[in-house]
């Protein structure tokens, strides 16, 4: 079994690995947004029969996304009045741009408010 993913316009390959299992493929890191993508897979089943896939897919445009990232991470608990952040690369619906916010829970709600002088230029 193998892949391989190329950006369209440049050749680049994208670097990735395979499952243990062999049921799927995992780029190494996030593609990049609003790119055109060819993939080619190839793989064997149990009796040896093999299989290539050719296709060809473009990943959403950053108009139409954002990434946050928020900690604590990792599944931990957080408490009451314990700080929470949240931050974006983009501006939020109403939000003129993206920002870093902070949230903690107070009587059972989760309140939000931004952290000053950590906000960044949406380029």
């Amino acid at each position: 079994t193998d892949v391989k993913l190329v950006q369209a316009d440049n050749g680049a390959e994208v670097k990735g690995s395979i499952a243990a299992d062999g049921s799927s493929w995992k780029p190494s890191k996030q593609l990049e947004r609003g790119t055109k993508y060819k993939l080619v897979a190839n793989a064997k089943d149990g009796k040896g029969r093999a299989a290539t896939e050719n296709r060809t897919f473009t990943t959403v445009s950053s108009k139409n996304s954002f990434i946050a990232s928020y900690t604590p991470d990792g599944g931990k608990t957080v408490g009451v009045g314990m700080p929470v952040s949240f931050i974006e690369d983009r501006p939020g619906r109403g939000q003129g741009r993206p920002g870093r916010h902070r949230c903690a829970v107070q009587d059972g709600e989760l309140h939000r408010r931004p952290l000053a002088g950590l906000h960044r230029r949406h380029e």
